[in-house]
């Protein structure tokens, strides 16, 4: 330890290497302390030190000490090279001392302010005040100093510009102030702030003394090397820029600067990525991150984290493109609003991502989200484009082309060649997709210098033009050099459809089975890789278009009955998604805490003001971002195991069939649809209208059934019309218990409601109907209790707090009624819980037991995570709690029965984004049936459904499906409660357990061979 008196002059320190102190003793008074070509960190001393932290590695602090002080001192950056401190003793401050400190007082208060803007174009509010305090200098280093600050505020609000000619002035300045090390630093602020206003000619210009062969010697050579390596790089010069990346890398090797190097590291591995060395730039990517150390190193790993993410999702690997994205953005958090661009880029990335996953809200939402943080004119040409992806991806096909134009027109002014050359390719698929093949055909030859990144996606559009010529040949020499190169998951599900088309066409029919059931694995496998329900199930509906393209092909021809190979080939494409996630927990033991996200949804969705809303909506975003990369962490290091879909066949799914049970799938096959019907003792495909009309039809039949006040007449004509699209052509008379598949489609039908052809009555007179769940036969479990243990839970909202849901006034006489019907039947039954998470969870897990939830319940399918129940207060609060289906998921259920006595919580609309209902999480969570409602549910109807369910149950516990039929025909045979809005809405959802052959264990690879 070293100490400061008062008589000392300005003395100069070493610092010791790597990340080790030095311990100083004030003698009392201030305390200068200057940084010399080192980043310096004051532990426990920085928040209170008048800070000027300009020009970097030369700022300095001013301490105000006591007598006996211990200051440490650190180096901010770890480095093996010499490092120094000045220190400086002010014990007595004379009258011009006193002056200097006020007013770097308050030059401090800018400096924090241009650190940490709250918007970019705000920060320029700083510049009377520099203005009033160049004004007052009495120096010429005061006068260069806030030349600087006045640069460094041009450069953050993106005006690189005139934050040049700030620098060219404070150099000038440092210069005649006689500081040299000063003047090199505005010198690489000079041309940096010309690299990012785009004045490549300048860069090159004021770096060329290092075109030759002399080495950078100093930190600040290196950086202005570095950034002749960025204009080359950006101007594709991409083996000059390599080049030039190496001899920057091996300067700063030499001055052992470690974060530097990383940052130097990670444009190289960007131009590897350009060049399509996608294993190459991950691995210098990673060992940049393993370099990177100290608190300034934040935005450095917060950027390579960024890049690591864009590159795994360039190589299809969506599940570790999103925990680095979500390591980005925790970086960038941590590094505050100076990282304002950065977070942007992240938020563009993550829209990019979503879009690939088909989360398209989500992906809508970054978006948005990007746009508030970055200028109008900013990054406008990337926003574009990736705006035009998304509208592409959901079908909005004039505005996707609007948006690839413009997009394309910018990147142009911006002399991107490349960036804009990708961009047309993306416009011309679109257009080829839609039969405008002629231009593309023509125009796509032209783009020579697309990036040999893209070259995929070039090899995919002339694949699909060859298609459209009828050539055959060509399309597959395109569709093979396409699998060569590195492909977004996006575009190997479209590759893999070409690469089918392309089969098919030719005859080879097993082949392109092949081709669609290799990917298909993929992202099974995939999905199994996430580490958690949410993000798996989200993957998994990415085989949704595959599934269509090998049904559209095997049931081109409908016919009845149906060879039994027909069969066959359609089973495994039956079912997509639904294994489960069972985790096998102890009670007591943590859940993982996705209270985070439903308090964001609870906060966004009782909001009454628009601000707080927004700013809820902003939390719930990144807080899912986080569930999504959990990688199941509510397990506690527990065993987690993702049973997966079964390799079905006939056998195994009449095997698993009752006599006079029927198995029904509706299979969308594009413009053909058809249904599977399957009995223990035959086979048959049933025509039925194409998916876009049933789906038109299931619409128009909800919208009339959504309130008990609509037409009876029309409702019954829409059902008969969407009875008449689905079982026109069905044999037989109506079977006694009907599962049908559930999928997207199926799940959003009133089944109940519909008619057998031939027949005036609901289908409900004579058939249970049951959603079903194909899964494999479970593992041995501990036998069953010889009594079942039945939990009702009531949030009948009754307490009042701030904010407050209607009352639902019967639902606290529910437990009554269930014990009334099933104490006969020797049940335990317990009714006292309050309805809050922990007793929800509590009661989801214990094995075996009957779950009954009363509540308000919520649907909003476009969002994911948005379907869920709304719970009494959690302790300590008094707005009601939401609890999600995400939640659910992640935390696993063991009930045997969960019935849902709430709104909407067997809605899951499109499914088109990878959502759940809150019901088909709850059994894909594990719980073996669950009973929900499609649509709003009656309070008052309650009272008679409720205790008729229950009582059917007591005489068949093992039947949920036949004691939800009792009571939805106890409710259409009443006076008050016939109407359908009160009975056909509600659905059973129960596993159809077939035993199936160990999965293989390697499944087909993506890729096909001629």
């Amino acid at each position: 330890m070293v100490r400061i008196d008062c008589v000392a002059q300005r003395e100069v320190f070493a610092l010791p290497s790597k990340d080790g102190e030095r311990v100083f003793e004030s003698a009392g008074g201030w305390l200068e302390i200057e940084e010399i070509g080192q980043l310096l960190v004051l532990p426990g001393a920085e928040s209170s030190a008048i800070r000027i932290s300009q020009p970097r590695r030369y700022g300095r602090y001013w301490l105000d000490t006591h007598p006996g002080q211990k200051i440490a001192l650190r180096r901010g950056e770890p480095n093996e090279a010499a490092g120094a401190v000045a220190l400086t003793a002010h014990c007595d401050l004379a009258a011009r001392n006193r002056a200097q400190l006020d007013w770097l007082t308050k030059l401090a208060g800018i400096d924090a302010q241009i650190d940490s803007p709250e918007d970019a174009a705000g920060v320029l509010r700083l510049l009377p005040a520099l203005d009033e305090l160049q004004r007052s200098a009495t120096d010429p280093h005061a006068n260069a100093l806030i030349d600087h600050y006045r640069a460094m505020t041009f450069l953050a609000a993106n005006q690189g510009r005139r934050a040049a000619e700030a620098f060219a002035e404070s150099e000038r300045g440092w210069i005649l102030a006689a500081e040299p090390n000063y003047a090199a630093a505005a010198r690489v602020g000079r041309v940096e702030a010309f690299y990012e206003g785009g004045d490549d000619a300048a860069v090159l210009r004021d770096t060329e003394r290092f075109a030759g062969a002399a080495a950078p010697s100093t930190y600040f050579d290196a950086r202005l090397l570095n950034a002749r390596c960025l204009v080359l790089h950006r101007s594709g010069k991409y083996a000059d820029a390599e080049r030039c990346y190496n001899r920057a890398l091996a300067a700063l090797a030499t001055l052992d600067e470690r974060n530097e190097s990383a940052s130097v590291m990670r444009n190289l591995a960007t131009l590897q990525r350009v060049q399509g060395k996608l294993a190459s730039a991950r691995a210098l990517a990673s060992s940049a991150l393993a370099l990177t150390a100290g608190p300034n190193a934040v935005m450095t790993r917060g950027r390579l984290h960024l890049l690591l993410a864009v590159l795994d999702q360039q190589a299809g690997d969506v599940v570790a493109s999103i925990r680095h994205i979500d390591l980005a953005n925790r970086e960038f958090e941590q590094a505050g609003s100076g990282a304002l661009f950065w977070r942007a880029s992240s938020r563009l990335n993550e829209a990019i991502l979503f879009g690939q996953i088909g989360a398209w809200y989500e992906a809508y939402g970054a978006l948005s989200e990007v746009n508030a943080f970055l200028p109008s004119q900013h990054s406008l040409a990337l926003r574009a484009r990736v705006f035009a992806d998304l509208e592409a991806q959901t079908q909005h096909f004039d505005s996707a082309l609007f948006w690839y134009g413009l997009a394309e027109d910018r990147y142009a002014s911006e002399g991107a060649s490349p960036a804009r050359d990708w961009t047309r390719l993306a416009r011309l698929r679109l257009a080829a997709q839609r039969q405008s093949h002629s231009a593309a055909a023509a125009t796509v030859q032209e783009i020579r210098e697309l990036p040999p990144l893209y070259e995929g996606q070039r090899q995919i559009l002339t694949a699909m033009l060859a298609l459209k010529r009828g050539d055959l040949v060509e399309a597959r020499s395109a569709a093979e050099r396409a699998w060569s190169r590195p492909l977004p998951l996006a575009d190997q599900v479209a590759l893999a459809d070409v690469d089918a088309e392309i089969r098919l066409r030719s005859g080879d029919v097993e082949a392109g089975l092949m081709a669609l059931t290799g990917a298909k694995e993929q992202i099974r496998l995939l999905a199994g890789r996430a580490g958690n329900g949410v993000l798996g199930q989200t993957i998994e509906r990415l085989a949704v278009p595959l599934r269509r393209k090998a049904l559209g092909y095997l049931i081109g021809s409908p016919i009845t009955p149906l060879p039994t190979a027909s069969v066959e080939a359609i089973a495994p494409w039956l079912v997509l998604g639904q294994g489960d996630i069972a985790v096998d927990r102890d009670a007591g033991t943590p859940r993982g805490d996705g209270s985070v996200f439903d308090r964001a949804v609870a906060a966004e969705l009782l909001a009454t003001e628009p601000g707080a809303r927004a700013a809820a909506e902003s939390a719930t975003h990144r807080s899912m971002l986080a569930l999504l990369t959990s990688e199941n962490n509510s397990t506690n290091g527990m065993a987690v195991a993702v049973r997966q879909s079964p390799a079905l066949t006939l056998t195994h799914l009449q095997a698993a069939l009752s006599d006079g049970d029927v198995l029904a799938a509706y299979l969308d096959g594009g413009t053909r649809g058809a249904l599977l019907w399957v009995t223990r003792s035959s086979a048959a495909l049933i025509p039925a209208a194409d998916a876009d009309e049933v789906r038109a039809k299931t619409a128009t039949l909800r919208e009339l059934l959504r309130v008990p006040t609509s037409s009876l007449t029309a409702a019954e004509a829409a059902a008969g019309g969407l009875s008449d699209a689905l079982l026109h052509e069905v044999p037989g008379a109506p079977p006694r218990r009907l599962w049908i598949v559930a999928d997207e489609l199926s799940d959003g039908i009133p089944w109940a409601m519909l008619r057998w052809p031939g027949r005036d009555a609901p289908l409900i007179e004579s058939t249970t109907t049951v959603l079903a769940r194909v899964l494999g036969a479970r593992e041995s479990v501990a036998a069953k209790r010889s009594s079942v243990s039945v939990h009702v839970l009531a949030a009948a909202q009754l307490k009042a707090g701030e904010i407050s849901l209607p009352n639902l006034t019967n639902a606290a006489v529910e437990a009554q009624q269930i014990r009334d019907a099933l104490v006969p039947a020797g049940m335990h039954i317990d009714a006292n819980m309050s309805a809050t998470r922990d007793a929800v969870f509590d009661s989801l897990h214990d094995r075996d037991a009957f779950v009954h939830i009363a509540a308000h319940g919520m649907a909003q399918p476009p969002r994911i995570g948005y379907a869920g129940v709304w719970l009494e207060p959690s302790a300590g609060e008094t707005m009601p709690s939401f609890l999600s289906w995400l939640d659910i998921l992640d935390a696993g259920v063991r009930a045997d029965l969960v019935v849902l006595n709430a709104c909407q919580l067997g809605d899951s609309g499109t499914a088109v984004n990878g959502n759940l209902s809150f019901a088909s999480a709850v059994a894909r969570a594990g719980a073996r049936r669950v009973v929900a409602s499609l649509w709003p549910v009656s309070d008052s109807a309650t009272v008679l459904w409720v205790p008729a369910f229950y009582s059917a149950l007591r005489d068949n516990p093992g039947d949920a499906a036949a004691a939800l039929r009792r009571a939805q025909l106890h409710l259409a045979h009443s006076r008050a409660f016939a109407h359908p809005f009160f009975w056909a809405g509600m659905q059973a959802i129960e596993r159809l357990d077939v035993v199936t052959e160990e999965l293989p264990a390697k499944p087909p690879a993506v890729r096909r061979v001629p």
